[in-house]
């Protein structure tokens, strides 16, 4: 918990959204609400910026390790494992090009993944490397057991996202991590769906590299991101993404005489090869200060409490839970099917007319609870749901 700072409830914390004084938000697994503290960390950083001009660029870049700091915190990482970009998309591309690919090598990922997760790897195909797509179990789920099937002797890395984003099955990280560590694959992990909802340590799960996007359960903005290498394989990856900002002597700004001496700093932070998004940054600074202050066990117990009377409350209204709510396996994206007759597109329509804001897809309605929701906003959504149906 950071210095000085007292804890916060759930409740307390809920307060500092000022979005919630005049909405309903079941959407953060498209985008976050953005929480007042980070708010006003963008507004202060760019007055500084307004005011000061370099001078505050150089006082603000001072601060960009103290948000490292807390990344590493809630990764389970070392400051030197972590790295800023700027979406999960580009975290996943540099995994793709800093791995040093054998021709004929394979990359293992699942039906059902977020695009992104498969293009970046399919853009190593110059390099010899083969995708292969193979499917999750009935459910959409990608098990240890399913993952122990399909590895190959020429898998190379697994690709996989912890959390779903269509249906919100989690993925038993530490269950695969140790499958994929016993075959010798690589484990890559697209987080940007759990990441800041449920608790990680990457170090336990043998995770090899990680990607998430700050603007969704991290409440950052868009345009950041976090980073992450595991400290062993810094070693083995190919130099091919630089700039000053990757090497060691990166206050040294100028050269004199050729050659460029090539040092890479020996730290997840040598794929910074410029300069940073800090007002992006600092603004999730403020948000994973916030988490702290509420703890990240007491974030995912108000997750697992919000979804589950979401998951109840649609069932007694006559629908269905599509989101596998088991053990280990739930998140805070649910999939509710609405009763039947009813359309859940133009049943998310009329709810966001009525302040209620919340997703659709594939007939369901689709909807991501973070841990500023509470019981009334659930209820709020499935009295909604009742008028629908006439109930």
């Amino acid at each position: 918990m950071p210095e000085g700072a007292p804890p916060l409830t759930p409740a307390e914390a809920r307060k500092l959204f000022p979005g919630l004084e005049r909405m309903t938000y079941f959407a953060t697994n498209g985008q976050a609400l953005l929480p007042a503290p980070a708010r006003d960390r963008i507004a202060a950083a760019a007055a500084q910026l307004a005011e000061r001009g370099y001078a505050a660029r150089m006082r603000l870049d001072g601060q960009v390790d103290d948000v490292r700091d807390r990344v590493a915190r809630l990764l389970g990482a070392h400051p030197d494992e972590v790295a800023f970009v700027r979406n999960t998309g580009e975290g996943l591309c540099l995994a793709a090009d800093l791995v040093d690919w054998k021709p004929g090598d394979e990359v293992l990922c699942f039906a059902g993944e977020y695009r992104s997760v498969v293009h970046a790897f399919q853009g190593a195909a110059h390099r010899g490397v083969r995708v292969r797509i193979a499917a999750p179990d009935e459910r959409g789920r990608v098990t240890p057991e399913r993952v122990a099937k399909e590895l190959r002797d020429r898998t190379r890395a697994l690709v996989l996202s912890w959390v779903r984003y269509d249906n919100g099955a989690r993925a038993d990280l530490e269950a695969i991590g140790d499958v994929c560590e016993r075959s010798g694959a690589l484990f890559v992990v697209d987080a940007i769906q759990g990441l800041g909802a449920l608790p990680i340590d990457v170090r336990r799960a043998r995770v090899g590299f990680l990607a998430a996007g700050a603007h969704k359960w991290l409440l950052g903005t868009s345009g950041t991101g976090v980073f992450y290498v595991r400290r062993e394989l810094l070693s083995e990856l190919v130099p091919t993404h630089l700039g000053v900002g990757s090497m060691r002597d990166a206050d040294e700004h100028h050269q004199i005489g050729d050659p460029y001496p090539v040092h890479p700093v020996a730290a997840a932070r040598r794929v910074e090869e410029g300069s940073r998004n800090q007002l992006g940054i600092l603004a999730l600074g403020e948000s994973l200060e916030l988490h702290e202050r509420v703890g990240a066990q007491a974030v995912a117990d108000q997750v697992k409490r919000v979804t589950d009377l979401l998951c109840r409350g649609i069932e007694a209204a006559g629908g269905r839970v599509r989101s596998p709510r088991g053990e280990g396996e739930w998140s805070g994206i649910v999939l509710l099917e609405p009763p039947p007759g009813v359309d859940a597109e133009s049943l998310s329509q009329r709810l966001i007319r009525e302040r209620i804001i919340i997703g659709a897809r594939e007939g369901a309605l689709w909807g991501g609870a973070h841990y500023f929701n509470d019981s009334a906003d659930a209820e709020r959504l499935l009295e909604a749901v009742r008028r629908a149906t006439g109930a």
